[in-house]
């Protein structure tokens, strides 16, 4: 079944210059925005529907209770910023780069980050169940307390990543690279289930 088509976009902003910007309860839909730059800008409250984001720069922004659903990120750059409690359903990330952001809480369901480099990126109390994280390079990342149910993660380097308190129960651990990962106590039963093995008290 061929894919479906996306929405005609019907409005553009294109080379704008939103840097330390206020952005607040704001709503954009079926919007292109090309080459804007949001550096340092403080979005809060706001509703972007179904949005595509072409070379925007996130870089140290702050964005606070923003909802970013079924939206197009393609080469947008994240260095420093922070996301906190966000809902991010349904979008999907091309080519974007993610240095040192920080995620705090929030829905980033049925997300797909497939082949994103998210080394030293910052995951914290949020859900991501059936997100794609096929191929994901993570190493060092810190993905904590995360609701990671249902989500694909074949492929995907977790060396040295803190995953602790994060659901790991849909891992399989001959698909991913774990060497050096930091886990808890039931996660390491989760994943010694996911080798077949049959736990049991000594």
């Amino acid at each position: 079944m061929a894919p479906a088509a996306r929405e005609p976009i019907t409005s553009t902003i294109r080379d704008e210059d939103w840097d330390d910007r206020d952005i607040t309860d704001q709503s954009f839909e079926l919007t292109l925005f090309d080459d804007v730059d949001m550096t340092g800008s403080r979005i809060g409250m706001c509703v972007f529907a179904r949005c595509t984001f072409r070379n925007v720069r996130f870089n140290a922004a702050m964005v606070t209770a923003t909802a970013f659903t079924n939206c197009t990120f393609v080469r947008c750059s994240y260095f420093d910023a922070t996301f906190d409690g966000c809902k991010v359903v349904g979008s999907t990330f091309e080519r974007c780069t993610f240095s040192t952001m920080t995620v705090t809480g929030g829905d980033w369901s049925f997300t797909s980050l497939t082949r994103a480099d998210l080394r030293g990126v910052r995951f914290a109390n949020l859900r991501m169940r059936e997100a794609d994280l096929t191929d994901i390079r993570a190493e060092g990342a810190s993905i904590r307390d995360t609701d990671l149910s249902g989500a694909t993660l074949q492929g995907a380097n977790l060396t040295t990543c803190d995953l602790r308190g994060s659901d790991l129960s849909t891992i399989d651990p001959t698909t991913v690279r774990l060497r050096g990962a930091i886990i808890g106590w039931q996660q390491a039963v989760q994943l010694a289930q996911g080798l077949g093995l049959e736990v049991a008290p000594d």
